[in-house]
C-alpha cells in the first residue's frame, strides 16, 4: 500500500512499479477503484463477472489507484473481497 496526502506522488509511484514490472515482463493492471468499481456492477448485470474475475486474476501486479476514496456499499466491498480472495497467497507459479 501507498499511502499519503493528495498530491504527494502515490499514483505517480505505482504507475513505475507497475512500468517497471512490466519492463520484468510481469502481466500489469492498473485500474482506478472507482472505475474498477462500476465495471464490476456492469458484469454483474450482464452475466460476466466470472469472466472478469478470472481476467483479474491471471493479472501478477493489480494496481488499484484512489483505493476507497468513497465509501463503499455491502456489494462492493463483497466484491474488491472476492478479488483480494482470488489473489491472497497466490504466487507466480500458481496454476490457480
Amino acid at each position: 500500500m501507498i499511502l499519503g496526502p493528495t498530491g504527494a506522488g502515490k499514483t505517480y509511484l505505482a504507475s513505475a512499479l507497475g512500468r517497471a514490472a512490466c519492463q520484468a515482463e510481469c502481466k500489469v493492471r492498473h485500474e482506478r477503484t472507482s472505475r474498477l468499481l462500476k465495471s464490476l456492477e456492469l458484469a454483474h448485470a450482464d452475466g460476466s463477472f466470472p469472466k472478469l474475475l478470472r481476467s483479474l486474476a491471471r493479472v501478477q501486479l493489480l494496481i488499484f489507484d484512489d483505493w476507497l476514496r468513497d465509501p463503499l456499499s455491502r456489494s462492493q466491498a463483497r466484491d474488491l473481497l472476492e478479488i483480494l480472495d482470488d489473489r491472497y497467497g497466490r504466487s507466480e507459479g500458481d496454476p490457480r
